[in-house]
């Protein structure tokens, strides 16, 4: 049977996630003159509510990569607990009452 391997205690991806929100959030916030007689004004504007969606969908994907990482690793915890509350039994070998 497989095994499915989740490491909920590798932050590495969310850390990245973080990183990229921050520059994100950075250039956000700078402040662009744009002359108004520019061909592509409303083109390059728009590029700022741009950023600012692909940042905030970074936001909940980082907030549902750290959710499920808390799932999992409670999911862990309990399944553990549970299976450490199990009494060792032996179960003794039973003769066959059929003839072969």
């Amino acid at each position: 049977m497989p095994k499915v391997y989740i490491d909920v205690t590798d932050k590495r991806v969310s850390e990245h996630l973080k990183e990229a929100i921050n520059n994100l959030s950075n250039i956000v916030n700078q402040s662009i003159d744009i002359p108004g007689d520019f061909a592509y004004r409303s083109q390059t504007m728009q590029y700022k509510n741009d950023i600012n969606k692909i940042k905030n969908k970074l936001n909940n994907l980082n907030e549902w990569l750290i959710n499920s990482q808390n799932d999992y690793q409670n999911l862990l915890n309990d399944l553990t607990s549970d299976v450490n509350k199990i009494k060792d039994i032996n179960v003794k070998k039973n003769n066959s009452k059929i003839k072969e």
